[in-house]
């Protein structure tokens, strides 16, 4: 019996396989890696306590093709022998947009096959048929996501709503939810853009080119941060998850061309800075709830981990970076893996008990619930950092000379915020782009809208307020559309308090500007009397 060279534990020299070779892909096929990193693999200690050994290794990004040295070099790190997974999976994939994404897994009649669910070295040449071999069949994220009831609307490459019967709704779920310590729920959230940045300069690049010090971060750190331009018009809000030699620079959906645009315009001849897109060799799972560590100590990821931070660890082989932050401030954990383990990963967190998938619509609902801007809504070029809420979380107003860091100072220094996001909630229905009004005036509009499980409208906008002052609804009533709104709070957003002296400032300015219109008012009197006086002279002569 002639076996594949896949079935001999081989693959074939000076070729790769069907699929392989993808424009762009960071060590794929036969080009070579450029890049090499650094990181602890704290599941490769050997005993309890003991340090993680740090190994040199092709960059975490690479194609499944590089991955079989790498596996060997992670089992005898922890001192295992060698593991011979002679069934290498395909690197082919269709484009996220739609199709899906190429995933490891193998199937044959009920069993799944794969890197992480196949142990090869307990296993035989001639344990293995013919009808074993010709029975397997690619497996695709999105198939998985569809068997566990994933519904994918309007072409979607990410499942928007999962089926009700399931028990996998998330309809209903809210922020309180999530604070529950039994909570834990995740969402695919593979269709966001992921920058890799890498070259000597990467971090001083990144730093003077947003609103957060990124300069003197850390292997291990995550800071969120703004791209803005020159004058402080908000392009996205992206996480940059500093490694050993390079950056990944977690952005929102669809912002990749406009903040790779906006990069690429300023990297000079001199600088040592290489930008590439890495999206579609990477799938991001975000895991919410304050539930979610006690399922990472399940899966034996009880890292020591502090908010803001990440670690590599090894998944079977493959590296996987775990973050400790979340896009909704809410408790819980950033996965990014590899899409050739991808299937894997999210067929691991559907195992546990009491964590269940929730779609981007609720997803959506949370984020509009806790009140986070989201790229083309809340952060546009008509935006600052500072109306948008991101004060503290992504802008250092006192770092140095940065891109739009002059506009954001003077407007932090005189306490120039005319904007601020709110939220509304109603029985009537909201529209996106639905003008707010006070008193018949319009004080603004809504940039979000969703229908939560009950039934009500929940919106979010910008709505304008005096230099200085909170979004209050006190003494106020809101209308859209001719109906009636209530006015709710939102969790994110954060704003500069204001300082005594700009506190003294601003009302011995208001005490001059009333004195000014007390006078102001006594000339207009005066003029009124004057001009009575001259029409009851006319009349009596």
């Amino acid at each position: 019996m002639r076996l594949g060279g896949a079935a001999r534990g081989r693959r074939t020299r000076g070729r790769t396989r069907r699929g392989e070779g993808h424009p762009g892909r960071i060590g794929d096929g036969n080009r070579p890696i450029r890049h090499s990193h650094r990181f602890p693999l704290s599941s490769c200690a050997r005993k309890e306590g003991e340090t993680c050994a740090e190994l040199q290794f092709p960059s975490p990004w690479m194609s499944s093709s590089r991955q079989k040295g790498m596996r060997d070099l992670v089992g005898r790190s922890a001192g295992r022998a060698p593991t011979q997974r002679g069934c290498s999976p395909s690197c082919s994939r269709s484009s996220r947009r739609g199709k899906g994404r190429r995933a490891s897994g193998r199937r044959f009649g009920s069993t799944r096959f794969g890197r992480s669910r196949v142990d090869w070295s307990a296993r035989s040449l001639e344990d293995i048929d013919m009808l074993e071999v010709d029975g397997w069949e690619e497996v695709t994220l999105r198939e998985i996501q569809e068997e566990g009831g994933a519904v994918f609307a309007g072409g979607a490459s990410v499942p928007t709503s999962f089926a009700a019967g399931d028990g996998n709704e998330g309809s209903g779920l809210t922020l309180g939810d999530l604070e529950s310590a039994e909570c834990c729920v995740f969402c695919d959230r593979s269709d966001s853009t992921v920058l890799q940045v890498a070259g000597g300069d990467r971090l001083a690049f990144l730093h003077n080119q947003s609103t957060a010090s990124v300069e003197g971060a850390k292997p291990g750190d995550v800071v969120e941060t703004a791209f803005v331009t020159s004058k402080a018009g908000l392009l996205d809000v992206a996480k940059v998850l500093v490694q050993g030699q390079s950056a990944l620079v977690l952005a929102s959906p669809d912002g990749a061309s406009q903040i790779i645009g906006h990069l690429d315009k300023h990297i000079f001849p001199r600088d040592d800075v290489r930008v590439s897109d890495v999206s579609f060799n990477l799938s991001i799972f975000a895991v919410l709830g304050a539930g979610s560590s006690k399922v990472m100590e399940t899966l034996g990821m009880g890292h020591d981990m502090g908010e803001g931070e990440q670690v590599l660890v090894n998944y079977e082989g493959y590296p996987l970076c775990v973050a400790r932050t979340t896009d909704l401030g809410v408790p819980g954990y950033t996965w990014i893996v590899d899409t050739s383990i991808s299937s894997d990963a999210w067929s691991l967190l559907t195992s546990i008990e009491n964590v269940r998938p929730i779609g981007s619509e609720a997803y959506e609902r949370l984020r509009i619930l806790a009140g986070r801007p989201a790229f083309g809504k809340e952060l546009t070029l008509d935006s600052n950092p500072l109306e948008a809420g991101l004060y503290e979380r992504c802008v250092d107003v006192e770092k140095g000379c940065s891109i739009g860091q002059e506009v954001i100072k003077r407007v932090h220094n005189r306490n120039g915020i005319t904007r601020r996001l709110g939220g509304f909630s109603s029985d009537k229905p909201l529209r996106c782009g639905d003008e707010v009004l006070s008193e018949g005036r319009k004080v603004g509009s809504l940039t979000s809208v969703c229908q939560d499980g009950g039934g009500s409208f929940l919106g979010m906008g910008y709505v304008k307020v005096k230099p200085g002052q909170p979004f209050s609804s006190e003494g106020k009533s809101f209308t859209v559309r001719g109906e009636a709104v209530a006015v709710r709070a939102l969790v994110y957003p954060k704003y500069p308090q204001e300082s005594v002296e700009n506190k003294d400032a601003r009302e011995e300015e208001e005490s001059l500007e009333e004195i000014e219109e007390a006078k102001e008012k006594k000339k207009e009197e005066m003029k009124a009397r004057m001009e009575e006086w001259l029409k009851q002279q006319s009349k009596n002569k």
